[in-house]
């Protein structure tokens, strides 16, 4: 079982802010006993993007923002996996100028690998040694990327609503490689270039919200002086912050009624500016 958590926001820098204020709002897996969670976080630095890993037991806080620590992206995407497969990554995956995960139980798309490895493009390198499903699904959807077009998956400009359909169709033949094997996929799917974050629901809880302005750190040393100029900036920054925020799963209380859930069966996009789209 996997969780995720992602965002995409106006500022790079407010991240490690916004993640804490999601503490109380964004759900994470019970310790269980016997470990072998792996605690993963993929962000962008110069457009690249990068992934930290870490066992469950370097993050005895449990949270997302101690996870990333002062991360500053504009994109993140955070997952933890409750078992940690020998011979098999942790999401999130990544190739070129993407990152891939995925939330919930591919268990059912696993009976399938050897077919999937069969269709994939020979010139893919890397999927077919890593017998993980999640993996496998990534694969599937850089299927979809190369049919749109040669150059499609590297293309930064390439329109949110194309990268919406691409995801929404390996999702749907994801889904159907699990039924063609009796079994049920219950998961979702996310994928990100850095500029835009594509979701899919087929099976799993999957929850989007918008975040509009932040409140300031209780430790940032800016508040010390409300006269200053620097605190007013921060002040000014804060409220012209915008995010939208994905999860796996939503704690009960407060924020929760801000939360929207994905419609099964449906895929969103969110573009650079921030508009959501959950297609027709």
């Amino acid at each position: 079982m996997v969780y995720l958590v992602a965002t995409i926001a106006s500022d790079a820098e407010h991240l490690p802010t916004l993640l804490e204020r999601l503490r109380d709002e964004v759900a994470v897996p019970e310790v269980r006993p016997g470990g072998g969670e792996a605690w993963s976080v993929g962000y962008y630095a110069d457009r690249r993007p990068l992934i930290i890993k870490k066992p469950g037991t370097l993050v005895p806080g449990r949270s997302i923002a101690e996870l990333a620590g002062g991360l500053k992206s504009q994109v993140m995407l955070a997952c933890i996996k409750n078992r940690n497969d020998v011979g098999r990554r942790s999401p999130p995956y990544r190739h070129g100028r993407w990152l891939f995960a995925h939330v919930g139980d591919l268990s059912g798309l696993e009976a399938q690998s050897a077919r999937i490895r069969e269709r994939l493009p020979t010139f893919f390198p890397g999927e077919a040694d890593d017998t993980g499903p999640g993996a496998l699904a990534f694969a599937m959807f850089r299927a979809e990327l190369q049919r749109i077009g040669a150059g499609a998956e590297e293309d930064p400009l390439i329109a949110p609503s194309e990268l919406r359909q691409a995801l929404h169709r390996a999702a749907e033949a994801a889904s159907g490689l699990a039924r063609e094997a009796s079994l049920m996929l219950r998961a979702g799917f996310v994928a990100t270039n850095g500029r835009v974050i594509v979701a899919s629901r087929v099976g799993a809880p999957l929850w989007f919200r918008s975040k509009i302005g932040l409140e300031a750190s209780a430790d940032s040393p800016l508040l010390a002086d409300p006269s200053s100029i620097g605190f007013k900036r921060l002040m000014e920054s804060l409220a012209r912050f915008r995010a939208v925020v994905l999860a796996h799963a939503v704690r009960e209380g407060q924020g929760q009624s801000e939360w929207v859930e994905v419609p099964e069966g449906r895929t969103l996009s969110v573009d650079h500016q921030l508009s959501v789209d959950l297609g027709g």
